[in-house]
């Protein structure tokens, strides 16, 4: 008999594509979607004016003909002139010189050439938490032995923790070969200052760690951040991203900055995967690119108000305030599964958003504020505050009835039971029971139509 046709124990093993099955689960008509990370703006009009120079109507209605070049093959580093202005950039903007410069088709694509260009099976490799955790399934994907630092409460590195981490695995026989950082954070927001970021370089270079620093939020930054870049001639790579900044997501262009060293391993690796980035979208990104950062800025402004809308809700929680990129990581009741906040938010206050857990940290939430404006980001606000607050009262109620049900530890004696354990299934099944009620429904349906008037 034939033997059944099965996938790869990597890719089942792997983490699941966590965006696309909340949003299947819970992203339905009248739910706000704050999970998924983009900005609300187009790219610039010069952009459009550059597809508009690559194609010309035909002689049909409706039929194009584009430009030869663009219908070709071209070179796998991709666009020459679009490289050369990303050298000059990376020069200007990023104190990176020296380097060999690729395009690819969005960040998320550079980090997979990077991973499988640098690593092995079971080479080991470092993450801070909060990770962002497309960087940790390209990991997955790759059977890298990953090892997950923690960050303070403020979500900057704890270098304490990163020795032991190095220290360890240099006993085992097993020493660290990568290290991937994301500055701005996603999801935290949070900005790591100049002495971090050079602390980390020079962590790794003592160490022999290749460092591979995701700056896709470099422009996005708030209340007098600053960005830095790791700029190391050797045992750096720094990976940008079109997608937030000049709002081409759905182009996929990013590119990736890396010792001339590896060119030949870089190469191999996009050829077989991608082949090139498309031309028009590279043609696209350096139209983007020719309006310079200053285009950018002016549009991160008004993303403040967004921001602070969205903190205004996680108030309550004691949530960080992120000073770059467009999330705020909120935490959560300990005693409630992340997964169950996030369907609560959804099904009963019309918003989605990111479990904690997809990052590595259980009891929060992520919040994507990018693509609010106006009246949307007052309306997210108002929903937010509204399902926090009935979030924190099933927290405080769900403790108070587990200690009141303890007789024998309910304070008379001058003991408690922790507050924060994990709820039970049958609690879950009670509270959707109760959220699930003609009354709550009702209520949550009224609340929803008037935040949209």
């Amino acid at each position: 008999a034939a033997l059944p046709l099965t996938q790869s124990r990597r890719v089942s093993e792997a983490d699941p594509a966590v965006i696309e099955e909340v949003s299947r689960a819970l992203l339905k008509p009248g739910v706000m979607n704050l999970a998924a990370g983009y900005a609300h703006w187009s790219p610039p009009a010069k952009c459009v004016q550059a597809a508009a120079d690559r194609m010309s109507l035909g002689n049909f209605s409706y039929a194009y003909t584009f430009d030869t070049e663009v219908n070709r093959y071209g070179d796998a580093l991709g666009l020459k002139e679009l490289r050369d202005a990303l050298k000059a950039k990376l020069k200007r903007e990023n104190g990176i010189e020296g380097r060999e410069v690729m395009v690819t088709a969005g960040a998320n694509q550079a980090f997979v050439n990077v991973v499988d260009t640098l690593l092995d099976e079971g080479d080991r490799v470092v993450l801070f938490a909060p990770y962002y955790f497309s960087h940790k399934i390209a990991l997955q994907l790759a059977r890298a032995d990953i090892r997950i630092c923690d960050t303070d409460t403020h979500f900057q590195p704890d270098f304490r923790d990163l020795h032991s981490i190095l220290d360890k695995s240099k006993h085992e026989g097993k020493p660290v070969k990568m290290m991937a950082i994301t500055n701005p954070g996603n999801p935290s927001g949070a900005v790591w200052p100049r002495e971090t970021v050079m602390l980390l370089q020079e962590v790794c270079r003592q160490w022999g760690i290749w460092l591979v620093s995701d700056e896709t939020y470099e422009y996005f930054l708030y209340d007098g951040a600053q960005h830095t870049s790791p700029n190391a001639t050797n045992g750096v790579i720094n990976i940008y991203s079109f997608s937030k900044s000049y709002g081409m997501a759905g182009w996929r262009v990013g590119y990736v900055a890396y010792p001339p060293a590896l060119s030949e391993a870089m190469e191999k690796v996009q050829d077989t995967i991608v082949t090139m980035p498309t031309m028009m979208s590279q043609y696209l990104a350096l139209a983007a690119l020719s309006e310079g950062r200053q285009w950018v800025d002016e549009r991160v402004k008004d993303l403040e108000r967004s921001r602070d809308l969205v903190m205004r809700a996680g108030d309550v929680f004691g949530t960080p305030q992120p000073n770059g990129a467009f999330y705020c990581f909120v935490p959560m009741p300990k005693n409630l599964p992340d997964t169950y906040i996030t369907a609560v938010l959804a099904k009963h206050f019309g918003v989605l958003v990111v479990p904690g857990s997809a990052f590595g940290m259980d009891d929060f939430v992520r919040i994507a504020f990018g693509s609010l404006t106006g009246s949307a980001a007052n309306r997210a606000s108002t929903r937010l505050i509204k399902g926090f607050g009935e979030i924190c009262r099933i927290g405080l109620k769900v403790s108070f009835d587990r200690i009141m049900s303890h007789p024998e530890t309910n304070g008379r004696d001058g003991t408690f039971p922790p507050l924060i354990e994990n709820i039970t299934d049958r609690e879950l099944m009670e509270w959707e029971q109760k959220l699930n009620s003609p009354m709550v429904e009702r209520r949550a349906g009224q609340e929803a139509h008037q935040d949209d008037h």
